[in-house]
């Protein structure tokens, strides 16, 4: 709760209980209960916290969604639901509640109190999020009702249950970013793949030169659109839902040497890819046709096919390709001087090197992997060289728990063999249906990086 305005936040954040009485309060340094944290301790008071588990699963969406400030989490429920959220007030605070929850837990916490250390614990983004300083949060009480539900869910590499909630977001949302961006956003895609925040996919209706980078430009100061690490603008004839559709604009219309867009700016706390804390670089593509005032003379230029060991790279369109190295730095380094100034300075397209241990994935967790270890800012290099486009070289590999300055490198969020087992012999005894496949057999390769190792 503002401590000044009265006005109430709704939020989802992680607690780790430390001890019978006290848990961290996850809330990242963006969100409105930081912001009210920031507010009590000015003032140099205690703040009430009351938190809620379980009751209508509608307000498990609604404490997540990227509302702008002074937009009540529970009239977006209610509007959802059609009908209004009765709430009540919390027994110790004077803080209301969802009448229909399961569990409440009432407590304050100390904004005078050093911060405490809590995590790594595996997240949405697919690793263990690194550890980190958050407020404590004391209990004072706790009520629930007869026959409550604790509810839970299960993150880690996708796809997992919380891309139905970007799902639902994009539906939701989109309606409102045309009504106050302007109606040539058509449609917006966040693939589970890009964990919400590292790739957007936007439809436009083209109608000027510059459209497509206004957009990008437009997005990133949206709200938690800020996130936003690659953002791609498409034409309106093209399906940015459908794989091949999006490899044909891009083979068609993207110029490494006009059409990539880099900027830097927030990024979300999460992301452990960042050159530096919650701050980063970001790529706008535009991949729309080019209108007359946006062609580029390339004069006599001629570009020539790139000359790649089919065994250790991949091709996705006629410019994209996937190369996959047992040492993507020195590969890296070499194909830069290559199409620079070496034998094949006539070559164009887009590049990314990735580790060759990954090579087995499945396509989307391909993405979503060297996604999950991008900043713009550092791993993209353009080569303007003789071709008429010219060149991207995306380094997509893993750097080395030391790699960042000041900074760890995480693990990816996968189960020991141990654990996999465990719960296959106990399925049976879940009650929850039929046997499913770990989701951590699909990523086992990445088992390299874990901590549980």
């Amino acid at each position: 709760i503002d401590p000044d305005t009265g006005e109430q936040n709704t939020g989802m954040y992680r607690m780790q209980i430390f001890d019978s009485k006290t848990t961290g309060m996850h809330w990242h340094r963006h969100k409105g209960g930081a912001e009210h944290y920031r507010a009590w301790q000015k003032k140099g008071k205690r703040m009430p916290v009351t938190v809620t588990l379980g009751g209508d699963p509608v307000l498990t969406y609604t404490a997540s969604a990227p509302l702008p400030p002074g937009i009540s989490e529970y009239m977006l429920a209610g509007f959802l639901k059609g009908a209004k959220v009765k709430l009540v007030k919390s027994r110790t605070n004077n803080i209301w509640i969802p009448e229909c929850s399961d569990i409440v837990i009432e407590g304050y916490i100390d904004t005078s109190e050093p911060l405490k250390n809590e995590g790594p614990f595996g997240d949405h983004t697919g690793y263990y999020s690194l550890p980190d300083d958050y407020p404590v949060f004391h209990v004072t009480c706790i009520t629930h009702r007869k026959d409550a539900v604790y509810p839970a869910t299960v993150v880690g590499p996708p796809p997992k249950e919380d891309q139905f909630l970007g799902k639902a977001t994009e539906d939701i949302f989109i309606p409102l970013i045309q009504k106050t961006m302007g109606p040539d956003i058509l449609d917006m895609y966040l693939p589970a793949e890009g964990g919400f925040h590292n790739l957007a996919l936007v439809k436009i209706k083209k109608d000027y030169p510059g459209q497509a980078v206004k957009t990008m430009h437009a997005l990133w100061g949206a709200g938690q659109m800020m996130f936003s690490k690659i953002i791609m603008v498409f034409d309106e004839n093209t399906d940015i839902r459908n794989k091949a559709s999006v490899l044909k604009a891009i083979s068609e219309n993207v110029r490494p040497n006009y059409d990539i867009h880099m900027s830097k700016g927030p990024y979300d706390v999460l992301d452990h890819a960042a050159r530096e804390f919650s701050y980063g670089g970001k790529a706008g593509i535009d991949a729309t046709s080019k209108l007359a005032e946006e062609q580029k003379d390339t004069g006599n230029k001629k570009a020539e096919p790139a000359d790649l060991n089919p065994i250790f790279s991949k091709n996705f369109g006629r410019n994209m390709h996937v190369i996959y190295s047992t040492t993507p730095f020195g590969e890296y380094g070499r194909m830069f001087t290559d199409f620079s100034t070496g034998h094949d300075r006539n070559v164009e397209g887009v590049f990314i090197i990735t580790d060759q241990d990954v090579q087995g994935l499945s396509e989307p967790l391909l993405l979503w992997y060297i996604l999950s270890v991008l900043d713009p800012e550092r791993d993209f290099s353009l080569i303007r060289n003789s071709s008429p486009n010219g060149v991207l070289i995306i380094n997509g590999a893993r750097r080395g728990k030391k790699a960042v300055p000041g900074r760890k490198w995480p693990a990816v969020a996968v189960m020991s063999q141990e654990i996999i087992d465990k719960v296959n012999e106990s399925w049976e005894s879940y009650e929850i249906g039929p046997m499913i496949e770990s989701p951590s057999e699909k990523v086992k390769e990445l088992r390299r990086d874990s901590h549980l190792d």
